[in-house]
């Protein structure tokens, strides 16, 4: 037996029916076989209805700020100071979210182009890797190079030439074919060396100009190029070896370290240069008691008139 299906809506005046219906005999009313064909065939439609809902809707049905406003008879200022919980930050007022996406309407397309930046970074980085097997090839080109010539150099041509002068053209000939050959092999190899080397300098450049954008200043590069030799000079670095660094992650940390060492420099000068502030030495407070004893020995002193006690007197206020 199939279970019966039964329309929501149908069911739902069912259990109002049932609510609103008086305690007692209920009253059993069989429902007819066109209202059950049309219950099943509104059941048989209601997955469409379903899926419409989950359709976005169309520009009639949008509920808009405007609108709430209106029904709840609010003002919009007010309705644009509502604050909105934010995930794990503080809340946001209509107002700062309407603002945040007016300023970040790009924000899509920046983001797009970091990606872009990105993979075209690592592209770069991967090309880098190609150098040492370019290396080994122009290694390789210079040594077959030097065998072709020591080999030359350690045939005996005067002897060949006298037993057999056409054997002797012939090999001239074949040496110079592979010495040619060789040669061409080392300068295509030296010169993929030196694209690779200048496309590897390329790279670390732009990754410093990323890190410190300052540096695209021709002034400041050059400030910031005086520092850093003159912090490396402490250790033995010559100009040239500075020059030498393609690394930016080094060359960030030297700026940093020497600009930093430069700072600390200037403010000793100027502590040097500034005057130590004049203090003044408090008056000396003498000790009531003193006072008090200084004090008697006056009045003996005056009232009595006695040699002995004005030396007395004298003698204590001098200590």
């Amino acid at each position: 037996m199939s279970e019966e299906i039964i329309n929501p809506q149908t069911a739902l005046n069912n259990l109002i029916d049932e609510a609103d219906a008086p305690e007692g005999d209920e009253e059993v009313t069989e429902t007819p076989a066109e209202e059950q064909a049309d219950d099943i065939e509104d059941s048989a439609e209601e997955p469409q209805e379903s899926q419409d809902q989950d359709e976005e809707p169309e520009e009639a049905d949008k509920m808009f700020l405007n609108d709430f406003a209106k029904d709840v008879e609010v003002e919009m200022e007010d309705v644009y100071q509502l604050s909105v919980k934010m995930p794990n930050e503080e809340d946001m007022t209509i107002t700062e979210l309407k603002n945040f996406r007016i300023d970040n309407a790009d924000i899509v397309q920046i983001k797009q182009d970091i990606q872009n930046r990105e993979v075209e970074l690592q592209a770069q980085s991967e090309a880098m890797r190609d150098v040492p097997q370019v290396s080994n090839e122009l290694m390789q080109a210079r040594a077959k190079v030097l065998s072709i010539q020591d080999q030359y150099n350690r045939t005996n041509w005067d002897a060949i030439r006298q037993e057999n002068p056409a054997e002797w053209s012939a090999l001239q000939q074949d040496f110079r074919n592979q010495f040619e050959g060789a040669k061409a092999q080392e300068a295509e190899a030296s010169t993929q060396v030196d694209n690779q080397k200048t496309q590897a300098r390329q790279f670390q450049q732009d990754r410093l100009f990323e890190a410190m954008p300052e540096l695209k200043d021709d002034t400041v590069r050059q400030e910031a190029g005086a520092r850093v030799q003159r912090f490396a000079s402490k250790y033995g670095y010559s100009a040239q070896d500075v020059a030498g660094i393609d690394d930016s992650r080094l060359m960030r940390l030297l700026i940093d370290v020497s600009k930093a060492e430069g700072a600390v420099a200037t403010v000793k000068e100027k502590l040097k240069k500034t005057p130590p502030k004049a203090t003044k030495t408090a008056p000396r407070r003498m000790p009531s008691t003193r006072k008090a004893s200084l004090k008697r020995l006056k009045n003996k002193a005056a009232s009595t008139g006695s040699r002995q006690d004005i030396d007395a007197y004298f003698d204590a206020a001098l200590r």
